[in-house]
């Protein structure tokens, strides 16, 4: 990309620039053996802005030198430890990381041209850079070694802890050009490289940790629902504080955490369960433990999972229909209908006490007097609902006044109920509230 670009400054220096007023290094990229280079150049017509800009550049084609040279070294292990970095990858990480430490660089000179806008040469003394290298190296060796110093090793040490300790590690060692190649001791048990290390630590403590999940109910209700008793087990002595995930596919997911011990106990309400077959997965969530988004820090996790499978039965609602007139017409039988249908968490129950909840519906006629000679018979109609678990009210619903008329009360009553039970099939939004309310 570099020598693109280099090659685009001397096309346009060629076609447009007076060779008598460019300086040589403008028609002829400045190599040298001593040296790392970056030419850069602006023409937007403002010569302060233009400035900045070739400024700019010139550092960013210095990085690229300087990133080249790196790559060639370091690029051929980085791949070879099959971290699953890529070479363009690692070559755009690389190259952003020294664009931000570039340090000791100095403007060689500059040249301006009404036609050509500005140009800025810049370079950076190859042995000052590798000895700030080497010095920032031993640094950032040194604070790897303070992060997984000695205890990192000892038995006091739960998984937990050390999994943040890698995290820790693996955030420091992100920030530096030389991160993934850097080598050296760690707590005197390990030397190596140190990526490899954390990659191999988050394996090996991954790969120790088993889940086991239980649950109480196998069968529940949603109102009811369900308790996880989670237990988590690792090859350390304490598995410690381990970020967990729990999910169903059918509803969602949560997040919960063990206690030192690796236990958890989870209520799943509602929200995480819904009538029928449910499946719970239970792994730990290696995100949480705050390693940098590189694909191979993840990779390297072995995630176990366990699954739960838990049957979420419909809740049993016993109906009763009171009212205060006697019709020809089967209420009961119109009135169960509306509370029947399928996708509902609850069922209508021939048993009292075989049910979780009575839904009690009462029908409160009207019969108004003739005002009129000859003039229909007009009756009045109000339900109520009243849900109830044991002697407790949970939820009242009261519908609209609905009125008819007829030749007789009879006939008035019997086409009013009609019309609120046409009404009610149509629309019921109290289904939606009763549903709500035994899912609590």
């Amino acid at each position: 990309m570099k020598h693109f670009l280099y090659l685009s400054f001397f096309i346009a220096v060629i076609f447009s620039a007076s060779p008598q007023n460019a300086p040589a290094w403008v028609d002829s990229f400045p190599y040298s053996p001593e040296f790392y280079t970056g030419i850069g150049s602006s023409n937007l017509g403002n010569r302060s802005d233009d400035y900045q800009r070739a400024l700019a550049q010139a550092r960013m084609n210095l990085a690229a030198e300087i990133s080249t040279s790196i790559s060639a070294e370091t690029i051929i292990e980085t791949e070879d430890r099959g971290n699953g970095n890529t070479r363009s990858a690692f070559y755009e990480k690389l190259n952003q990381s020294v664009e931000q430490n570039l340090k000791e660089w100095e403007i060689v000179d500059t040249w301006y041209s009404e036609k050509q806008g500005f140009w800025v040469y810049v370079r950076l003394n190859k042995n000052r850079w590798m000895q700030i290298q080497e010095e920032e190296t031993s640094q950032l060796l040194q604070r790897i070694q303070q992060i997984l110093k000695d205890d990192y090793f000892t038995p006091a040490r739960t998984t937990a802890d050390k999994f943040n300790l890698l995290a820790t590690a693996a955030q420091v060692l992100v920030t530096s050009p030389y991160g993934m190649v850097l080598s050296g001791s760690i707590g005197g048990v390990y030397t190596g490289n140190i990526n490899d290390f954390i990659l191999s630590e988050i394996y090996r403590l991954g790969t120790s940790i088993e889940i086991d999940g239980k649950s109480q109910e196998r069968e529940t209700t949603l109102n009811k629902g369900a308790e996880l008793i989670i237990s988590c087990r690792s090859g350390e002595n304490y598995p410690g504080k381990l970020p967990l995930k729990i999910e169903n596919s059918l509803t969602g997911f949560l997040y919960s955490q063990t206690d030192i011990n690796g236990t958890a106990r989870i209520a799943l309400g509602s929200d995480m369960l819904q009538t029928g077959a449910n499946s719970i997965k239970i792994i730990i969530d290696f995100d949480r433990f705050g390693f940098p988004m590189e694909n191979m820090y993840s990779k390297a996790f072995f995630r176990d999972e366990t699954i739960r499978e838990i049957t979420v039965l419909s809740s049993r609602i016993f109906l009763s229909v009171e009212s205060n007139k006697e019709t020809t017409i089967s209420t009961e039988n119109s009135i169960r209908a509306i509370f029947s249908g399928e996708n509902r968490i609850f069922e209508i129950a021939d048993d009292r006490n075989s049910s979780d909840f009575s839904l009690i519906f009462t029908l409160t006629y009207s019969e108004f007097p003739q005002v009129l000679e000859n003039a229909p018979l007009m009756a009045g109609l109000r339900g109520h609902i009243s849900l109830r678990k044991d002697s407790t009210v949970l939820y009242e619903y009261e519908t609209e006044l609905f009125k008819d008329g007829g030749l007789t009360y009879s006939q008035a009553n019997e086409r009013v109920f009609r019309k609120m039970i046409s009404r009610l099939s149509a629309e019921a939004p109290f289904i939606r509230e009763i549903e709500r309310v035994i899912s609590e």
